[in-house]
């Protein structure tokens, strides 16, 4: 009987190890996307502008000639263009 007990004790701690990472691991990627601070480029002007909300833009618009919709960075910047794509945190593009 002890040993029915030992087995059975030792299993779930490690089912709450194992669940008590996992959470942590979601945790970790939500905190992280939001502290993201997003700018949505201007299909018009080419300009961005910060998110509202500092969200990722629920939507693209397909432009194949215009691929960037919105860029995000760990820091918030003074200025965003094009160029700075590859020094993002996150690009999203526009579907096609």
């Amino acid at each position: 009987m002890k040993k029915f007990i030992i087995k059975n004790a030792m299993a779930l701690v490690a089912l709450a190890i194992a669940g008590t990472t996992l959470m942590s691991f979601g945790l970790e990627y939500s905190s992280d996307t939001q502290s993201l601070h997003w700018y949505e480029k201007n299909e018009a002007t080419g300009e961005y502008t910060p998110s509202p909300g500092n969200q990722p833009p629920s939507e693209c618009e397909p432009n194949p000639s215009n691929p960037i919709c919105a860029l995000a960075f760990t820091e918030e910047q003074t200025e965003v263009d094009d160029s700075m794509e590859t020094i993002a945190e996150v690009v999203l593009n526009r579907s096609n």
